[in-house]
């Protein structure tokens, strides 16, 4: 009886041609709607597949319909989990202090979703409303 041997270049071609569908298949199962602008990090990050990236996540935010679910209903500390990094209203940088008079939600916790403009305000320890600050 003979052995048929594959050569190695014919399992790697193999291999790669069976990636791309499978590739193109995750990204659509993951993407779903015409209307996507993510690129795949972003999308990947949502689904939990990918550790988060501030440069990827707070720019693909503005474009997300449904941003307000990443956060809405989160506490301190989940938010914590899923944004890495958060600021106080006494931690916030130069320019958002300048843009809040002493009036200006002074009766809410709000927290900035690390350096960017992404402000969310809390109520009862948990986020009420994501508001995005523009200078």
């Amino acid at each position: 009886m003979t052995t048929i041997v594959c050569p190695a270049w014919l399992l790697i071609a193999f291999g790669l041609v069976a990636a791309l569908p499978a590739t193109l298949g995750l990204w659509v199962a993951l993407a779903p709607g015409s209307d996507n602008v993510h690129g795949p990090r972003y999308v990947l990050w949502k689904a939990g597949l990918l550790s988060f990236n501030a440069d990827v996540v707070y720019q693909a935010m503005v474009a997300d319909h449904d941003r307000e679910a990443l956060v809405l209903g989160l506490s301190v500390g989940e938010l914590q989990e899923r944004f890495d990094h958060l600021r106080a209203r006494a931690g916030a940088t130069a320019d958002y202090q300048q843009q809040f008079s002493d009036r200006l939600y002074l009766d809410h916790d709000i927290l900035w979703l690390g350096d960017s403009p992404w402000l969310v305000i809390l109520k009862n320890g948990r986020a009420a409303e994501l508001l995005v600050m523009k200078g």
